[in-house]
């Protein structure tokens, strides 16, 4: 007969640990789910950026999309389920709402520094162009200038 193997455990966590970890693995989950949607987006643009997009790319990226989509879905249910606690509802409803929330705000922060930057392109090229009309302008006084000049001189050159 075998002996039982006896194990002792040297710390059992309470809720507030268990919920802390819970927390850590959400955030890992949505700092990597994060990550691999900008990774797509990025391939996105860079395969339909190019003249001839491969069709084997195309499928592959729609894999992906489709697999984070569904990763997603699949969390947000295990959140709503009938056998989870009843905290997971509404973290994940709270969640969802700050998350729109800030997506809203970086978007309209990410809008104001694409305008800025349109405006500073602006201003240079506005200033590229004065000094140009400016340059243009200095040139053609000078030559008039310079033509009245050389009339002026030639009205005193006696000729024999």
């Amino acid at each position: 007969m075998e002996k039982k193997k006896t194990t002792y455990t040297t710390h059992i966590p309470n809720e507030q640990e268990i919920v802390q970890q819970f927390i850590r693995h959400l955030g890992d989950f949505f700092k990597n789910h994060k990550t691999l949607t900008e990774f797509v987006e990025v391939k996105y643009e860079e395969v339909f950026a190019s003249a001839d997009p491969n069709p084997e790319d195309i499928l592959e990226l729609s894999v992906y999309k489709n697999e984070l989509d569904q990763f997603y879905v699949k969390l947000s249910g295990m959140m709503r389920g009938a056998n989870v606690p009843y905290q997971l509802g509404p973290l994940w409803e709270n969640y969802n709402q700050i998350y729109t929330k800030v997506q809203t705000e970086q978007q309209k922060r990410k809008e104001q520094i694409r305008i800025r930057r349109q405006r500073e392109a602006y201003q240079r090229e506005r200033f590229r162009q004065e000094k140009i009309e400016l340059s243009m302008g200095i040139f053609l006084v000078l030559l008039i200038v310079s033509w009245l000049y050389a009339v002026w001189i030639n009205s005193f050159i006696v000729e024999f």
